[in-house]
């Protein structure tokens, strides 16, 4: 959902179902510039061009995002295991 998925490794069945949330246009896209504004808005006002503490917040919401994303995503995987395993 955050881009980073590889469809590659999920099943047919799911690949279709998987949408990047970050894709032009979408919510987390229009979001996403908004942090982007408010980053270049800071950097201003501090009269920087870069600031890594501003940097730092904006890697780790978007890792703590993929990390939650990727766990979402494994416990679906492993409920449609169980649940295939028991129609077997």
């Amino acid at each position: 959902m955050n881009g980073s998925l590889v469809l590659d490794e999920v099943k047919d069945l799911w690949k279709d179902q998987v949408v990047d949330e970050f894709a032009k246009g979408s919510y987390c896209s229009e979001l996403y510039e908004e942090v982007y504004q408010a980053k270049v808005s800071l950097c201003n006002r501090l009269g920087v061009q870069e600031d890594s503490d501003i940097e730092t917040v904006i890697s780790n919401l978007l890792l703590i995002g993929k990390h939650l994303s990727m766990k979402m995503f494994d416990y679906g995987m492993e409920e449609e295991r169980k649940q295939e395993k028991k129609h077997i």
